[in-house]
């Protein structure tokens, strides 16, 4: 009996020991499939380099990607043409080109790593800036006949009775109000002007009522394309505006213009900012001004377009500097669009429920959970969304699922609306 005893037990050794083999086995299989992964991925990237948290562009990487679009066949030839002249464009977009660059360059050792990537941008130009000649402008004040032939023209087409309306306040009183100026100059301005060259530019002076009080106004606008473009609210410099911005010597007001010392640049956006006070970040304005050429001793007219950032009038840049987010994936490196999250009782289309990693990497691992209330709960959940989804887009909401303590840990819901972030 006492045999059999001691027989099973060296069985159970033998079966043990066979089992730690296996297990031993499994282990350093693991570690060598890891370390041909590690090799692999190491060769892979020999030639990059690690990818740090902010980059700017510099030359010779558009002259890299131009040589990865030409490589990549017809499809971007347009897109490599672009490139070449040293930045991105609305026919290359960073979006889109920018990650085959940056699979090239960089690589991460994690997964949603994020990089910020600052670059040239190169904006529309805008023609009717670009193409002025004061060859072809000209000013024209209505007078009493006009307000008359636009009013009776009107009140024939007229569809209701407020049109009917507005067109006998125009005959009756020789003015426009309430925008209608924008409803019955450009009629009158292509039967005026029915042989308009291309870049054509006429300035019609008109008189507006508001509120009893009229004064007097500008509608500039010029032809391109077979059609007429208002140019909304352009300022044409009036001699009170030069002298408004000095006056003395080597001052706009000495001559009413500019030089080449006196530039439009400086005196213009501060004048711009002492009269336009409600404007918002982003808006523009064309600007009409005399520059007087010591070459010739001749004065003509110039435009500039200038843009409100938010504090200063600047004069408008055809090529600006923009920043743009990147993510390193399994499937290399992507755009990140300018999203937010947003708390809302909304119903939930998509579903996510943290993991220890996701604590990890906003730096709540220790215990895997958040501390309730004082963590910034939304700044942590849109970090983790975003390193770990690819496919995000404005309108899916989330409904979250996270581990939070609060004297004890509970599990808590919150559900978060994408929207982008402008």
């Amino acid at each position: 009996m006492k045999k059999i005893k001691i027989f099973n037990i060296i069985l159970a050794l033998i079966f043990m020991i066979s089992a730690c083999d296996s297990t031993y086995d499994d282990i350093y299989d693991q570690i060598d499939s890891d370390k041909t992964a590690d090799d692999a991925s190491y060769l892979f990237n020999s030639d990059k380099t690690e990818s740090p948290e902010m980059y700017t562009m510099l030359a010779e990487d558009y002259e890299m990607l131009k040589g990865i679009l030409e490589d990549m066949g017809d499809e971007y030839e347009d897109a490599a043409s672009s490139i070449g002249y040293g930045s991105f464009s609305e026919d290359a977009e960073p979006k889109d080109l920018l990650p085959f660059f940056l699979d090239e360059k960089f690589f991460s050792y994690a997964n949603g790593t994020e990089m910020e990537v600052t670059y040239q941008y190169y904006r529309d130009d805008n023609v009717y800036v670009d193409e002025f000649d004061d060859e072809n402008y000209e000013e024209y004040e209505l007078d009493d006949d006009d307000y008359i032939a636009i009013g009776t023209e009107a009140l024939v087409e007229a569809m209701d009775e407020d049109d009917s309306t507005a067109a006998q306040s125009i005959i009756d009183n020789k003015y426009f109000k309430s925008g209608s100026q924008y409803d019955f100059l450009p009629g009158f301005i292509e039967d005026k002007y029915a042989g308009a060259g291309e870049y054509d530019y006429k300035k019609i002076d008109y008189k507006y009522n508001s509120g009893g009080t009229t004064w007097d106004r500008d509608y500039i606008c010029y032809y391109e394309s077979n059609e007429w473009n208002n140019l909304g609210d352009a300022h044409d410099l009036a001699p009170e505006d030069y002298d408004a911005m000095g006056d003395g010597y080597g001052e706009p007001g000495q001559h009413d213009s500019f030089t080449s010392s006196t530039t439009a640049k400086k005196y213009i956006a501060a004048f711009l900012k002492e009269i336009y006070i409600d404007v918002d970040e982003g808006d523009m304005k064309q600007v009409i001004y005399n520059y007087f050429s010591y070459d010739d001793y001749s004065t003509t007219k110039r435009m500039e377009e200038f843009v409100f950032d938010g504090t200063d009038w600047a004069e408008y840049m055809t090529t600006v500097g923009q920043a743009s987010l990147f993510k390193f994936t399994d499937e290399g490196w992507l755009f990140v669009p300018p999203l937010k999250f947003i708390e809302t009782t909304a119903a939930h289309t998509r579903e996510y429920e943290l993991v220890d990693a996701d604590y990890e990497l906003v730096g709540d691992g220790k215990y895997h959970n958040f501390t309730l209330p004082d963590v910034d709960l939304i700044e942590k959940l849109s970090t983790i969304l975003k390193a770990n989804l690819n496919d995000l887009a404005v309108g899916d909401i989330f409904k979250v699922t996270y581990v939070g303590y609060d004297g004890g840990t509970s599990t808590y819901t919150i559900n978060l609306e994408v929207q982008l972030d402008e």
